[in-house]
């Protein structure tokens, strides 16, 4: 797990990403959060189709935990 501090540009990005992808607030966030840490081994979970579609998009590898 990591701790990511929203600052500017994390809120910036979660913005786009919550139009492009058609994301609330709180998942945008999560998307842009997941994006900004960019780790090999960072697996995103959850059961939400729009946001684990975001996160592939983005390359991020995911688990849909439904």
């Amino acid at each position: 797990m990591e701790i990511v501090e929203p600052d500017d540009r994390l809120v910036r990005a979660a913005a786009d990403i919550a139009l492009t992808h058609g994301l609330r607030g709180y998942d945008a966030i999560h998307c842009a959060s997941a994006q900004q840490v960019a780790d090999d081994d960072l697996l995103a979970a959850a059961g939400d189709a729009r946001l684990l579609s975001a996160w592939m998009e983005s390359g991020t590898s995911t688990h849909d935990t439904n």
